[in-house]
């Protein structure tokens, strides 16, 4: 069920994944040109990005996670 609803993210918020970036791609160029972010503006300017709610989504979960591990190794040491 959670695949397939992530497939048809309309059916869930009423906006699809174009509608959703044409809205907000602004708001990620910006963020990713800004300066703030030096290391995820030299990946983006290094590689191919067409970025898209699954790959945004991945990412953000992926650095969470990351954290996640880290402040375990921390306090578990």
């Amino acid at each position: 069920m959670a695949m397939e609803s992530a497939a048809h993210p309309a059916d869930d918020t009423g906006v699809s994944n174009d509608a959703w970036m044409a809205r907000n791609g602004g708001r990620f160029a910006a963020i990713v040109s800004g300066g703030g972010y030096p290391v995820l503006t030299t990946v983006f300017e290094h590689e191919p990005f067409e970025p898209d709610l699954d790959s945004l989504f991945g990412f953000g979960l992926g650095r969470l996670v990351d954290g996640i591990a880290a402040r375990v190794h921390e306090t578990s040491a």
